[in-house]
């Protein structure tokens, strides 16, 4: 139950590279809201289904999943400025959310835009002018930058939760010499 013995549902719509990275979102989302409610806090990921559990949709696919809603593409500039790198598709994503929720009746507390930066800082940018065109209430937008060491760590974590004793020991050492669990803390 949330901090008020109610249980809390978060709806959340996300575009994301891959699978791992939205289940790496949706945890995310519920650590968040965990620590804002309590226990109780529910997250389902919602959208056009794409065949990918959970319910997300890639950024590749993102023209394929448009055109099947009858989603017109965004063109043009933000704000009177060119768009920068994933400027566009940022605001195609947008765009497939709100015609989605328009077509089904759901809302979203939420809509995820999760994004490898691959040496590009300026998609970045491209996710936040399109956050800011007002598609969508910004409020409800996120933009997911992934970083290289946060990822790194998730992939330890895994390794780790198999129950690998001396992998185990090695993870403690490290995490004695950090003076916490990186596991975590990766938001901080």
């Amino acid at each position: 139950m949330g901090a008020r013995g109610r249980a809390v549902k978060v709806a959340a719509f996300v575009v994301a590279e891959a699978p791992r990275d939205a289940r790496v979102v949706e945890s995310l989302i519920e650590r968040v809201a965990r620590e804002k409610h309590g226990e109780g806090v529910t997250v389902d990921l919602v959208g056009p289904s794409t065949g990918y559990p959970p319910c997300f949709v890639v950024w590749r696919d993102l023209p394929k999943v448009m055109k099947d809603h009858k989603v017109k593409p965004w063109h043009g500039h933000f704000g009177g400025k060119p768009r920068a790198p994933d400027g566009g598709a940022a605001a195609n994503a947008l765009l497939l959310a709100r015609a989605w929720f328009k077509q089904t009746g759901t809302q979203a507390n939420l809509v995820v835009l999760q994004r490898d930066m691959d040496k590009q800082p300026e998609r970045a940018e491209g996710l936040a002018q399109a956050r800011d065109e007002g598609i969508i209430d910004a409020s409800k937008v996120v933009r997911g930058v992934a970083s290289p060491k946060v990822e790194a760590w998730a992939l330890c974590a895994a390794v780790i939760d198999r129950e690998d004793s001396e992998l185990q020991e090695r993870f403690d050492g490290l995490r004695a010499e950090l003076g916490s669990d990186p596991r975590t803390i990766s938001h901080e």
